[in-house]
């Protein structure tokens, strides 16, 4: 992306940020994530979920843009707590759901809602992922519901709007 460049890292451990920076040519690696923070103008949230609302509070309260993996949080409240603080310091927070912004399915956004295909009414979004193991089975967050249901979500919501009559999800396991 231009304008855009990746230079310094945070992860537990140093060594472990040295080696990722290392290995992908960044100028800093980080031990502490407030040190991180003194010294970048935004941040990529990419750890377990369950961590997601702590490190992206910690961003914003040092006025840092947030890009963040999904799910932002595992709960409404804790996504609501995240927006609103972003709005009061005058940052950005965008949940990292690249399909949003695939030339695809804007087009397929756009032709729906032209009306030239008729009244949509109803939406079946699917998303599959065909693995054998992995957090999607499993884990401590939540298992493949947090982990993929944003994408048909994020279908049904821009097709139909915020406030739908009824949404189900399910995760249906191969054994």
């Amino acid at each position: 992306m231009s304008g855009v460049s990746i230079e310094a890292v945070h992860s537990r451990t140093l060594a472990g940020a040295e080696a990722f920076a290392a290995e992908h040519e960044l100028d800093r690696a980080y031990g502490t994530y407030a040190e991180m923070l003194a010294h970048v103008d935004a941040v990529y949230v990419a750890t377990p979920h369950g961590t997601h609302v702590q490190y992206a509070l910690a961003a914003i309260e040092a006025g840092r843009h947030v890009l963040c993996e999904k799910p932002v949080a595992l709960t409404g409240q804790d996504a609501q707590r995240v927006f609103a603080l972003a709005r009061e310091r005058g940052v950005v927070v965008l949940e990292a759901i690249k399909t949003a912004f695939s030339p695809g399915f804007l087009r397929m956004v756009a032709v729906t809602r032209s009306g030239s295909i008729g009244q949509l009414r109803s939406v079946d979004a699917t998303f599959t992922r065909l693995l054998p193991d992995g957090r999607e089975h499993h884990g401590v967050d939540g298992g493949s519901i947090p982990e993929l249901a944003s994408y048909p979500l994020l279908a049904i919501v821009k097709l139909l709007g915020a406030d739908p009559a009824d949404v189900r999800c399910y995760s249906v396991q191969p054994e």
